[in-house]
């Protein structure tokens, strides 16, 4: 899953219900005015969106993310 956590959400961070365990990649920007259609996801809560991946998008995004984390 992706969780966009908007500017000014108040926010904590633990497991989805019943997991034992998580791991966590996360990354902090500021979006272009432009970038605005594609956050624009499904809220969960009020600030929250969520997109919940599988496939080739899973892959895609996690290596992605893992390629700016070792940079």
């Amino acid at each position: 899953d992706i969780v966009l956590i908007r500017p000014h959400t108040l926010h904590d961070y633990g497991t989805a219900h019943g997991s034992e365990t998580w791991e966590l990649l996360w990354t902090h920007f500021i979006p272009y005015p432009h970038w605005q259609d594609f956050i624009s996801w499904p809220d969960i809560a009020e600030g929250i969106g969520l997109l919940s991946l599988d496939g080739e998008a899973k892959d895609r995004v996690t290596t992605c993310l893992r390629e700016m984390d070792t940079r």
